[in-house]
């Protein structure tokens, strides 16, 4: 997904729930 590939090219990981963006689409797990 495209939120995937940013959450991949991501200097800083973020914890699952709390990247940008998912507070709308609720955790993601890459």
């Amino acid at each position: 997904s495209l939120q995937l590939a940013f959450r991949e090219a991501s200097l800083v990981p973020d914890e699952p729930g709390h990247g940008p963006g998912e507070k709308y689409t609720g955790p993601v797990y890459g």
